[in-house]
């Protein structure tokens, strides 16, 4: 059991013998920290430990452990405390006690210790954070390298070079006390002298003290309070360094501490400004285009501060980050090459990351506090007192600096809603990242620039938020291909985003006015329907079909054809009843493009043979271009056929509608899908409400629930429990509000904003809100080389010379060749080139073209992939977002069992997706971020989310490996959940299901990957109630843990497995 167990425990139900194995397992270290302070005198050195123990004791219920130096650190700092005031103590003896309380020796090495020992803990202090954990760990501690390194989250390799330049340090701070070590005697001095074995009975002392009892129990209690009280100064003291911002808890040794127990005054946490150390190259590649204007918002003057040569060789370079937003004191990852490890193959240096930021007094250049880095794979954080903005941020390394990249950079990424054709005067809106100034909803710039080059246009802005911006065409404009800029009003000449193509046109295509008006037959309608609609899409322009109110029969399949209108009176007004005498392949099938529905109701009738594809059906494989759908209703009788409207649309419009089947979209893009109203169908067929593979989609102002949620003896809502087989197939809404697939193409570019859904989930594996649903196709291989965008791989099936076997189930070997699908879907133009280990972590390029042996990608990698890399061919969701969306589950009263109702789950294959300001109640689990090997998630961010009524988990990170897998690679990487407040029942849902963390990085059933599966993913400022554990890292994952308060949780604060890397941090 580890120590914040142990604590945990005793905190709750003050076992002694919970205590006593935690006083055994640290009384060694805290006695021979005393002893060390005090000069050798070995009765004081036990007084002191023992009141160490007695304030462990009081204060057991107010410390969690948080990883680092954990509980070892707190207790030596505590040591400390406790030692100084027996020296103050000791001070106002008579010089002869002093003396006579002093070892002295004769040899050189005793002499040398004699006189470093006392202050060996104050300069220990001194070291920087990750040198001082281990030389803490490893030498006051008694640990072994293997078991500091576990504790610290670090590989031995790492925890080595921590320790040798802890070392180094620390003689040079001696040497300025005048105290001379050579490096081997101090390292032998401190592995032989500085752990000095306990005396017997000590921990039983210390126990006994903790407990109020024994002959020592009033002088120890008299130490603790004191120490206490000088901690309390130090606290304050630490409070007036760093102003009324820092009156939150702080942390020593990695324990998180509650207001009323101060650790020594720590500096403040945010870097103070730095002068640049190595030349830093060029920003070329972010200055303004050619014509651009004076930039808005923030001056932003860093040009001194960089030289006109490239980086030097061996210099770090970043190889990729997150598009979404990194506010102040927020932690960011960055991959590349050269982040750590031997500078100039000599000595262990880490690395400097360097962040440019405008502040009141200018441009300041800071460094960032570095809390993980690896040779590819870093983790460090904004400081916390400089304001939002735009950061550029480079590392250096003992060979020099790197090029910098922006973060909070304009990024707009498409036009919408349906499509990037704009009349003069129309307002359409730019989709993207980090659009607005400070992530508001108030100032953003946009500008137009003809595409062959010239003047730029301001233009008029309105419905701002980070992700989405509206523009007008001025009325003035002349048609044409433009270009389209963004700036968010930081980051000067460097912060303009883009461009993205806008087209300019004179006019549309519009409809031919004349109408053709029907009326029932009151036989079967079908036939005089299909001859208007001949008739119509006959003319140039086509025309409209006009059903006046009242039902039409039809007992045949209608064509709905190219250019006509199908409308009604209203669809409370006008009935279709689709009563076919025959089966069907729809109800209505769309030929061609320029087609509406509009006004009426389409409903299947129970007696009639139900068409084969559903109400609505497009001419597969046909993509149809300008489809609307308006005031339209689909349902049918209960019993009936359940597919849903299958619609390939390339730009459309569906709005106003009722649907009682699913809606699935796919194929095509540039949908908007707005003011509709979902009441599912039924449950035996549909994967969601609404289904979407579709680029450049628009999903807003929609709302989801079950129209009448089933009702069992004495009103109860557990429909389980008296629903079932047919009835249960028929009365449960479609599984899912939205259920997003990519098993055919990717899906780029999504805007889910200002939904609402209530009682729509289902109590099973189906029953998540928002789906964004992960694809393998078990394609993965080895690089042989690169030349330009073209990428060839291995064809002998090995990684590095070795045969491996990959599979979230069942497990495949590498590739032997570029295949023409992966999937379901075709290579070419769909799917992604993502490195996902190796040189150029973190990328992923479209394929254009292939051969057998290579792969053509759309563009330039920022670091080329080289032959230690592993790639994999997947299709992506790419910059998905979900912004402002109301998420209900279950009727009040609902007691789930086994569900998989997430209010939102990306669910594998996602890349730069962001959901923020999303509201949700009564799921199963809040929100999750899953992935594979061949269907990576990296790069997500979930943020200010507020999730209530959680029936078994928090925020989840999750690897799907069911079975015995070989990792060579990670399947989660850079992403992050922040600033997230979520409820979680304490205790296991009452009809079944699992119970887990607010927090949790989460394998179902590993079975021996060779590495790592969840790395450098972040929870940070996540405020969380319940839960069986507030933290849950399980084994093979890396999750960096900041400012998070949890509470209220049944079974403990953290759960680690033995190979977890919890990185834990304080503020």
């Amino acid at each position: 059991m580890d120590d914040a167990q142990l604590l945990a425990r005793y905190a709750a139900a003050r076992s002694e013998a919970d205590f006593r194995a935690l006083v055994d397992r640290h009384v060694a270290a805290v006695y021979s920290a005393c002893l060390r302070r005090l000069g050798g005198a070995a009765a004081d050195a036990e007084e002191c430990a023992q009141a160490v123990f007695v304030i462990l004791a009081r204060e057991a219920p107010r410390l969690r452990p948080r990883g680092g130096a954990g509980l070892a650190g707190w207790l030596l700092t505590v040591a400390r405390h406790v030692s100084l005031n027996r020296v103050r103590e000791r001070a106002r003896r008579s010089r002869h006690e002093r003396e006579a309380a002093t070892m002295r020796r004769d040899a050189r090495t005793d002499r040398l210790w004699e006189e470093a020992r006392g202050m060996l803990d104050e300069l220990v202090d001194r070291l920087p954070k990750a040198q001082r954990e281990a030389v803490q760990l490893h030498y006051l501690s008694g640990m072994t390298q293997k078991d500091a390194a576990r504790s610290l989250g670090v590989g031995e390799s790492t925890l080595q070079m921590r320790v040798k330049a802890g070392l180094e340090r620390l003689r040079g701070l001696f040497r300025s006390r005048g105290v001379a070590f050579s490096a081997p005697l101090l390292a032998a001095c401190l592995a032989e002298r500085a752990l000095a074995a306990a005396p017997a009975g000590l921990a039983g002392s210390a126990c006994a003290a903790a407990r109020g009892a024994g002959a020592a129990a009033a002088p120890v209690a008299s130490l603790a309070d004191g120490a206490l009280k000088a901690m309390a100064a130090a606290k304050a003291k630490a409070a007036a360094m760093l102003g009324a911002a820092c009156a939150a808890p702080l942390l020593a040794g990695g324990i998180f501490l509650s207001p009323a127990l101060a650790p020594l005054p720590a500096p403040p946490f945010a870097a103070q400004p730095a002068s640049v150390s190595a030349a830093v190259p060029p920003l070329s590649e972010w200055a303004a285009p050619a014509g651009a204007p004076a930039p808005p918002g923030d001056v932003f003057r860093v040009e001194s501060a960089f030289s006109a040569a490239a980086p030097t060789a061996g210099a770090p370079a970043i190889a990729a980050w997150s598009p979404n937003a990194v506010k102040p004191d927020e932690s960011f990852v960055l991959t590349g090459e050269r982040f750590a490890g031997p500078a100039g193959g000599k000595v262990p240096r880490p690395p400097v990351v360097r962040l440019a930021a405008r502040t009141p007094k200018g441009v300041e250049i800071r460094d960032c506090r570095v809390f993980s880095a690896e040779p590819r794979v870093l983790m460090a954080a904004v400081p916390a007192d400089v304001p939002f903005g735009m950061y550029l941020v480079w590392v250096e390394n003992a060979a020099g600096a790197g090029a910098p990249v922006p973060l909070n950079r304009a990024a707009p990424g498409w036009i919408g809603p349906m499509g990037n054709v704009a009349l003069p005067g129309e307002t359409k809106r730019v989709f993207g990242k980090n659009l607005t100034r400070d992530h508001g909803t108030k100032e953003s710039h946009v500008y137009l620039q003809p595409a062959a080059g010239g003047t730029w246009k301001k233009l008029e802005t309105a419905e701002v938020n980070p992700y989405a911006v509206a523009f007008k065409v001025p009325a003035s404009q002349a048609p044409g291909a433009y270009r389209l800029w963004v700036h968010n009003g930081h980051g000067g000449v460097y912060g303009y985003g883009g461009p993205v193509d806008v087209v300019v046109q004179a006019s549309r295509w519009v409809r031919d006015p004349g109408e053709v008006l029907l009326k029932p037959s009151g036989g079967d309608d079908a036939p005089a329907i299909q001859r208007a609609i001949d008739a119509q899409s006959e003319k140039p322009n086509g025309g409209t079909v006009r059903l006046a109110a009242g039902t039409y029969t039809v007992k045949s399949q209608i064509g709905l054809k190219e250019k006509v209108r199908l409308a009604g009176a209203g669809r409370e007004k006008t009935t279709i009843r689709v009563d076919h005498a025959a089966p069907q392949q729809g109800a209505l099938h769309l030929f061609g493009d320029r087609l509406a529905l509009e006004d009426l109701t389409l409903h299947l009738a129970a007696e009639g043979k139900p068409p084969r594809y559903g109400p609505i059906k497009s001419d597969w494989p046909s993509v149809h271009r300008d489809v609307r759908l308006s005031g339209v209703r689909i349902s049918g009788d209960p019993g009936t056929r359940d597919e849903g409207l299958e619609l390939r649309i390339g730009v459309g419009e569906i709005t106003g509608c009722e649907f009682h089947r699913h809606v699935n979209t796919s194929g095509g893009g540039d949908v908007w899908i707005h003011r509709n109203v979902f009441y599912g169908g039924p449950y035996k067929r549909c994967e969601g409400g609404f289904e979407a593979n579709a680029d450049n989609l628009v999903f807003e102002n929609n709302h989801a629930e079950t129209k009448d949620w089933p009702k069992g003896p004495g009103g109860s809502r557990n429909y389980l429990d008296f629903l079932t087989g047919k009835d249960l197939d028929e009365r449960i809404w479609a599984k899912r509000v939205v259920s997003n697939g990519v098993g055919h193409g990717s899906s780029e570019n999504g805007y889910y904003a200002f939904n609402t859904s209530r009682d729509v989930a289902v109590d099973d594996n189906k029953g998540e809100m928002y789906l964004f649903h992960g694809v393998e196709t078990n394609w993965y291989a080895q690089v042989a080389r690169c030349a330009g965008t073209a990428v060839t791989i291995r064809t002998d099936g090995l990684i590095d010379g070795k045969a491996v076997h990959v599979g979230a189930g069942k497990t495949f070997p590498p590739a032997t060749r570029v295949v023409d699908e992966v999937a379901w879907g075709k290579v070419d133009g769909e799917a992604y080139v993502v490195i996902v280990g190796g040189t150029g972590l973190g990328q992923a390029r479209l394929v254009v073209s292939h051969t057998p042996d290579t792969a053509t990608v759309s563009a330039p990698w920022r670091i080329p992939p080289a032959a230690d890399s592993v790639i994999t061919l997947c299709f992506l969701y790419k910059d998905q977002v979900l912004y402002k969306n109301a998420m209900n589950a279950f009727p009040e009263g609902y007691q789930a069992g086994y569900s998989a109702s997430n209010a939102m789950q990306f669910d594998g294959n996602a890349f730069g997706c962001a959901a923020e300001g999303n509201v949700s109640a009564r799921t199963t689990s809040a929100r999750r971020i899953g992935g594979t090997m061949t269907g990576p998630s990296f790069w997500n961010e979930i943020r200010d989310e507020d999730a209530k009524g959680c029936f078994s988990a928090g925020l989840l990170f999750d690897g799907w490996a069911w079975g015995k897998t070989q990792v060579i690679a990670p399947w989660l990487l850079g992403n992050a959940f922040r600033d997230c407040r979520v409820e979680v029942s304490p205790t296991a849902p009452p009809r079944g299901g699992f119970h887990a963390g607010v927090i949790q990085a989460h394998l179902p059933k590993p079975d021996g990957p060779d590495g790592e599966i969840v790395t450098a993913c972040i929870a940070e400022g996540i405020r969380g109630k319940g839960g069986k554990h507030g933290v849950v890292v399980m084994d093979w994952s890396q999750v960096l843990l900041r400012k998070n308060r949890l509470e209220g949780y049944a079974a403990g604060a953290a759960s680690y497995g033995p190979r977890a890397r919890p990185v834990e941090c304080g503020p």
